[in-house]
This record gives structure tokens, sequence and C-alpha cells, in this order.
């Protein structure tokens, strides 16, 4: 397990500064780049959502053949077959997509952009620029993943936060040094983010166990995992479909105005999920040697440690921050209009966002399994449900629909998995996994939340508010720790040792 511990923490501290990173680096890009040229960046941003779709499972197929060939102790040449084929096709499909981004950039500009300030010729040679920008971002992926699977998570974290760093800083001094202009932030990125994919490629190939002389392309790896992959991809299009759905039917049924408040709403959600990544992240690779062994009691050990942690890990956060959004909301946007106006929303929209995060870990242990299945009809399902309750209740609800209609997905997620996934490969303890796992400790986050809001004046001052938001989170996420077996057992043996460690001095 310490391999798992130092994992989580390689993790939590890599993404944890990458997000730092992202989020206050953007006000710098706007000051610089303006409105209209950072929409660029946005841009870039759905074009690559879009993109994903050609993934074809072979990042996932890599990371999980990696992790189980690590578990067979299998021999380096078989471990650089599964590299070379995957680098082969990936960057094959890269260069591919990439040159169609650059050759499409004069019909982007024209058709798609409405452009005010901004000079076509600029926006045209941006957009190509965002071709081979792509072409590096996207086989860095590959690389990401067969680290994560062949557990080197340490080593995959130091290259990302370093790559991320160079980018990031790199941009602000060369819109503060060389040039404003969004040609040249685009040239950076794509000078940068060729460097991180060398590093990145390195750091694979110099991996022990992964034998670069041996490295050959083989038409027989692609055939061993193809149901797999096909499986992956057939999920990634219906996943997609039914994440954008609500934002598509919204788009044409409320006005501009209220879907931003909606937008908001939802990436304010979605960061609830992020505390949960770095122990979903370091669990997969584990959970797949598990199954690839043959090990069940380790399998099921794993998977309720795992659960209760990212479950006391999203839900106390969560928690917090549906009692509290129109504080958050104050202390993070600035806008008092805007936390009144999105608050209500966030809280409903945070709900569906906990929900989906914890039921990545089932999602997990059907990947680890190489059963696509319980998943396919998860998001089958989501597609459906999404859909009746937009098209009853967007008329008259508006965006709350789309914030209704995500819990009422999420929640229905959950059962689905403990049916169709959790008690087929974890005979038994479905719904253990739902009252022990995520139950309970939802429930004493809630209770713990409530009763400091309740004892929160709503006539008090902002700053007394705010103590009580901090209050909040700590006493949270202490009573949801300690209503968790594992994280109970954790904080004692942390408190056991810290004891003594002083009687000893």
């Amino acid at each position: 397990m310490s391999l798992i511990r130092r994992n989580i923490v390689a993790n939590a501290l890599g993404r944890g500064w990458s997000t730092l990173l992202g989020v206050g680096i953007l006000p710098v890009y706007i000051r610089f780049l303006g409105a209209e040229a950072y929409g660029l960046v946005g841009l870039y941003a759905t074009i690559a959502a879009i993109c994903s779709l050609f993934d074809a499972g072979i990042s996932a197929s890599l990371g999980r053949e990696l992790a189980r060939a690590n578990a067979g102790e299998a021999p380096g040449k078989q471990t650089a077959e599964l590299v070379r084929t995957a680098e082969v096709l990936y960057f094959t499909i890269g260069l591919a997509l990439g040159g169609l981004i650059a050759l499409s950039a004069p019909w982007i500009v024209t058709k798609w952009l409405n452009l005010r300030h901004l000079s076509p010729e600029d926006a045209t040679q941006a957009v190509r620029l965002m071709g081979l920008f792509f072409v590096f971002q996207w086989s860095t992926g590959l690389y990401l993943a067969g680290l994560s699977g062949l557990q080197r998570q340490v080593e995959l974290n130091l290259v990302t936060s370093v790559g991320s760093t160079v980018r990031a800083v790199g941009s602000v001094v060369i819109l503060w040094a060389v040039s404003s202009s969004i040609v040249a932030f685009y040239w950076w990125q794509v000078c940068a983010t060729a460097a991180y994919f060398v590093a990145c490629r390195e750091t694979m190939w110099r991996t022990q166990g992964v034998d670069r002389q041996e490295a050959a392309f083989r038409w027989s790896v692609v055939r061993s995992v193809r149901r797999f992959a096909a499986g992956v991809t057939l999920l990634s299009v219906v996943a997609v479909a039914c994440l954008q759905l609500d934002k598509v039917v919204l788009t044409r049924l409320v006005p501009l105005e209220a879907f931003g408040y909606y937008s908001f709403a939802t990436s304010v959600a979605a960061s609830v999920t992020v505390f949960g990544q770095p122990v979903l992240a370091a669990i997969y690779p584990a959970m797949i040697e598990a199954r690839e062994l043959r090990d069940q009691p380790r399998l099921a050990s794993l998977f309720h440690r795992a659960a209760q942690i990212v479950s006391v890990a999203i839900f106390a956060p969560a928690a917090v921050l549906c009692a509290f959004s129109p504080v958050v909301l104050r202390l993070w946007a600035r806008d008092p209009a805007m936390a009144g106006h999105a608050s209500q929303l966030v809280s409903v929209c945070v709900v569906g966002a906990a929900l989906n995060g914890v039921a990545l870990m089932p999602y997990n242990l059907t990947l680890a399994a190489g059963r696509v299945r319980p998943a396919l009809i998860v998001a089958s399902s989501g597609v459906f449900i999404y859909a009746t309750v937009l098209v009853l209740l967007a008329p008259r609800l508006g965006v709350m629909a789309g914030a209704m209609g995500g819990v009422l997905v999420n929640f229905t997620g959950l059962l689905v998995y403990a049916y169709f996934a959790v008690g087929p490969l974890l005979p038994g303890q479905g719904w253990r996994w739902l009252g022990a796992d995520l139950l309970w400790p939802l429930s004493i986050a809630s209770i713990a939340t409530v009763l400091v809001r309740a004892a929160a004046s709503p006539r008090a001052s902002f700053r007394t508010q705010t103590a009580g938001l901090l209050l909040a989170c700590f006493g949270t996420l202490i009573c949801t720790a300690l209503a968790a077996p594992v994280a109970r057992r954790e904080l004692l043996v942390r408190i056991r040792d810290m004891r003594s460690r002083r009687v000893l001095r």
C-alpha cells in the first residue's frame, strides 16, 4: 500500500499545482490578449474535446495492458511492443487531426468565428498553429496514460508539473516582453509543448521494464485489444453525447444570459470532483493488477478503501459548497449580482457533480475488468433521462431543469453501477458500496454542514460568514473522515504516530 500512498500524494501535489497554476494565470492571459483573442483559446478547448472522440480507446488500452503486463512480470520486449504499436497509431491519428485543423483554418475563421477587432489574417494563423500545437499535446496524452498504467505517477506528475509551469510562465513572459498577440502566444505554446512531448516520451521509454531496443510495431497487439478499444470508443461517443446534451438543448430553449449563468454554475460545481482524482488515478492500475492476478480479496479491499476516501474527499467540500454557495461565489467571482443569480443553481449542480465524481470508482472497476457494458448502460440511460427531463421541464424551469437532470442522471447511474458492475465483479458487495462507502459519508457531511449553516446568522457580516465557511470546511471534513472506517483508521494512526514521536523526543 506504500506505493499507492506515494502515488496519491504525487497526484495530489501534481494536479493541485497544475490546477492552481491554470486558474491563477487566466486573468493574466485575458489582460494581455484581450477577451476576443482569448476566445481562440476557448475555441481550441472545444476542438480538442471533439477530437478526443478519435482516441479510439488507444490510450485506455495502453494503460490497462501495461498494468496487466506489469502484474504478470511480462518481458521488456512485450511491453516495448505495446508502447511502440500504440505510439505509431496515436501519432498518426494526431498528425491527421492536426493537419485537418490547420487546413480548415480559413473556413473556421470565416464561417464559424464572428470577429470584431482581431484581424482575419492573425486569427487564421493562430488556428493553423493550433493544429501544430494539437499534434504535440495529443501525443503526450498517450505517454501519460502509459506511465499511469505502470504506476510511475511520481515521474508522471513531475514531468507534468514542470511542463505546465514552463508553458504557463513562458507564455506570460512572451506576452509581456515580446508581443501580446495571439500568434506569439500560440508559437510559444507549440515550442513549449513540443519540448513537453519529448520529455514525456523519454520518461516513458527510460522507465524500467520498457526495453527500447526491442520495440516494434505489431498488428497482433492491435488485434488483442481491439474489442476493449472498440468498447471504449463507443462509450466515449455516448458519454460525450450525455455530457453535452444539456448544453445543446438549453442554448435553444433559454436566453443566452441564463445559459451563461448555467455554464458558470457547472464549471464551479465540477471543481469538487478534483479532490477525488488523485485517489482514482492511483488506485486504477492497482485494481488492474489485482484483477489480473485473480486476487479477489485484494481487489475488494482496494475498491472499498478507495471508495470511502473518494467519498470523503468529494462529499465534504460538496456539502459546504451547497450550503454556503452565496458566500463562496462572492469570494470567488467578486460579483454580488452573480452570486445572487447563480447560488441556487450552483447548489443543485454541485449535487450532480458530486454523485458523478464518486461514480468513477465503479467505472474504473469495470475498465479494470475489461468490461464497458455497465458504463454504456449508465451513459445510454443518462441520454434518455436528460432528454426527457429537458423536454418536460426546461420550458417551465429554464436552466434549473438541466441542473435537476444532472442530479437524476447521476443518481440513477449509481444504482446501475451497483447492480451491473459492483455486484457481478465483487459478489454481494454492491449495496455495501452504496450504503457504507457512499450514503453514510454523504449523510454525515450533510448533517455537519446543515448544523453549521443553521448556527450562522443570515444577518451576520460578510467577514463573519466567511469565518463560518472556514469552520464548516474544517468541521465537515473531520466529521466525514471519522464516519468513514478507512479514513478514521488512517487519521487515528497519524495521531498515534505523532504522539509516539513526541514521547520519544
